[in-house]
Parts: C-alpha cells; structure tokens; sequence
C-alpha cells in the first residue's frame, strides 16, 4: 500500500496535534527536528517518524498514551 496525500495530510495533522498537546500538558517543546520514513520491510509498508526536540523530559507512557488518544489506534 502507498500512502496517499490525504493519508500523508491525516499523519501530519496528527503530528500537530501532539505538539500541540505535549505543551498543554505543560512539557516544554524549544525545538526540534522530525524526518517522516516509509518503510517496507517485506510485510508492506510502514510509515513512522523519528523525533529528536529539545524540551524538558516527558515519560514514554504518557507519550505513549498522548499518540494513542490523537489516533485512536496506533501506539
């Protein structure tokens, strides 16, 4: 499966609206860089970011949980 551009849209979005909810939940977020990679390992494609920002500590649960509730289904 390649993604489309509404696909890509919806991802993107998602992106912003955990920016967004990480400084609501009063973490700071100074900077950082992201670089969005489509992957297919055999099994098909898989798209995922890798994130490096400059802010204060956020616990892997709650980044976790954050990202669960903005997509309802992806850890």
């Amino acid at each position: 499966m390649l993604y489309n551009k509404d696909y890509i849209k919806k991802v993107n979005n998602h992106y912003s609206a955990l920016k967004r909810r990480i400084k609501r939940h009063g973490y700071e977020l100074k900077d950082g860089l992201v670089v969005k990679e489509c992957t297919n390992t055999g099994n098909g494609f898989h798209f995922h970011f890798h994130i490096l920002f400059d802010g204060s500590y956020i616990p892997f649960y709650e980044l976790q949980n954050m990202w669960l509730d903005i997509t309802k289904d992806s850890k």
